[in-house]
Order: structure tokens, then C-alpha cells, then sequence
């Protein structure tokens, strides 16, 4: 019988040591969190910004023979002619919100091409892109488009165009609806910006 009293001895001081150290844990854990938090809090700004930029994807400008302008703000529009004007390209492309006299309103309706399809979003904007292309034997082409839409346009283009052998540049417009070092002030920019990180997975996840 004296192992058995021995054994209910020690079970006490086992359960007391097993509490102690979930306490210790427990403590640390929640110690860990507010340190974190803290961290963030002081930091959140630098990290936000990071986060705005990281979107950001600029190939250095150089001559192609085509510069389009992806639809949305008409900041891209005015980039994409703006390129045109000053030499960067031979042709531009409208890919969608395009109107027949677009390009005479710009003075520029001998450099520009129809879009051969119509395109809804930046998947169909990217074929749009390859088919005239296509048409017209063009082998290079400055994309424009918003600074947070680079990354994602780049992801798309790459996957339109792989094995194409064409030489892509992506360029940003100005974007004067929000700055990318505060885009979190604005609700426009946070839409903006929680969308792109969206489509990211999205795109990631899609064969």
C-alpha cells in the first residue's frame, strides 16, 4: 500500500506545476500580443504605405510600338497620349469606354486603333491588346495604366502574352483620386486598394 499513498502524494504537486506553467504561458502569449500591437500602432503608417506601394510595378520608359491606355480614370487616356506625342510610340490603343471619334478629338486619329473586341474588364483588355496587336504585326507596347493597378495588369498581361514573345512595358498615369502614401484616408482608396489585393488572389488562384 505504500506505493499507492506515494502516489497520491506527488499527483498534487504534478497538477500544481502543470497549472503554473499554462499561467506562464498564458501570461506570455498576452505579453507577446500587446507588444505586437503596440508595434503596429507606432508603426502602422510605414506599413500601410508599404503596403499602397508594394502594388506599384514600373518598367523603366523606353520606345515601343504601341502605348495603351487601360480603361477607368481618364488620366490614363491623357498618359497614354502624352507617350504618343512625345515619340515613346507609332500607335495607340483605347481598350474599352472607347467612342469612334476619340482619337480625332486628341488630333491623333491616324495613330490610333479600334479595339477589335469589346473589353469589360482587365482579362478582356489584355486579349483586346494581343488581337490588335496581332492585326497589326506590333511586337513591343507601353501598358498605362493607375499606379495600384501595375502589379495585377502586369500578372495578366504576362499570362495573356506568355509565349508570345512580345516586349511588355508597364507605365502608371497620374492617379489624382488618392495618394498611394495615404491611401487609407481616403474611402475611395481603401475600395481601390483592398480590390487590387482581391484580384491578386483571385488571378493567384485561377489556372
Amino acid at each position: 500500500m505504500a506505493p499507492l499513498r506515494s502516489s497520491r502524494r506527488w499527483r498534487p504537486a504534478i497538477d500544481l506545476n502543470f497549472g503554473s506553467m499554462m499561467r506562464k504561458l498564458i501570461l506570455g502569449a498576452c505579453v507577446a500580443v500587446v507588444i505586437v500591437g503596440v508595434g503596429l500602432f507606432w508603426f502602422r503608417e510605414p506599413i500601410l504605405i508599404m503596403i499602397g506601394n508594394w502594388l506599384v510595378v514600373e518598367t523603366p520608359i523606353q520606345e515601343a510600338d504601341l502605348v495603351v491606355a487601360l480603361s477607368g480614370e481618364r488620366e490614363r487616356q491623357e498618359e497614354a497620349v502624352k507617350l504618343l506625342k512625345e515619340g515613346f510610340a507609332k500607335w495607340i490603343l483605347f481598350t474599352a469606354n472607347f467612342r469612334s471619334h476619340d482619337y480625332a478629338c486628341l488630333g491623333i486619329a491616324r495613330q490610333g486603333i479600334e479595339p477589335p473586341i469589346p473589353a469589360y474588364r482587365t482579362y478582356d483588355e489584355a486579349v483586346v491588346t494581343r488581337k490588335a496587336m496581332e492585326q497589326k504585326g506590333l511586337r513591343s507596347a507601353i501598358i498605362v495604366t493607375s499606379p495600384y493597378h501595375l502589379r495585377r495588369t502586369r500578372l495578366i498581361f504576362a499570362r495573356v502574352f506568355d509565349g508570345k514573345g512580345t516586349r511588355l512595358i508597364f507605365h502608371p498615369s497620374e492617379n489624382s483620386s488618392f495618394s498611394m502614401n495615404a491611401w487609407w484616408r481616403s474611402y475611395y482608396g481603401r475600395k481601390m486598394i483592398l480590390l487590387e489585393y482581391l484580384g491578386l488572389v483571385y488571378y493567384g488562384l485561377t489556372p
